[in-house]
């Protein structure tokens, strides 16, 4: 499939649009969160097509998931982190450590 989305200095101040329009995927997935159906945005912009919404929605999925490690990465974080905790002797550093797992649990935990 061709990428459908482009970012350009000189269009929309360099924020990725649709290829050859000035619909940006911000605008796109504002609508969406919104509630507005894909029907609704095509009938709106009849430069969009299904498959352009789409793209655009994978692009800000994939910007996500380059922005972030992967899961398993965090996990060995977290195993590194239990290991130095349980191996520490010094007090001040295993509550340093402790809080540091905790709020490394908290994050996985919120990213399930």
């Amino acid at each position: 499939m061709e990428n459908l989305i482009e970012s350009n200095p000189k269009i929309m101040f360099g924020k990725p649009v649709i290829k050859g329009t000035r619909i940006t995927v911000e605008l796109i997935l504002e609508k969406l969160a919104e509630g507005e159906s894909i029907e609704n945005i095509l009938s709106q912009n009849p430069h969009l097509t299904r498959e352009k919404v789409s793209s655009a929605v994978r692009f800000a999925l994939q910007t996500l998931q380059s922005n972030f490690p992967p899961r398993s990465e965090n996990q060995k974080l977290l195993d590194a982190l239990n290991e130095a905790y349980a191996d520490d002797s010094d007090e001040e550093e295993k509550e340093f450590l402790r809080l540091a797992l905790i709020k490394q649990s908290q994050i996985l935990d919120e990213w399930k």
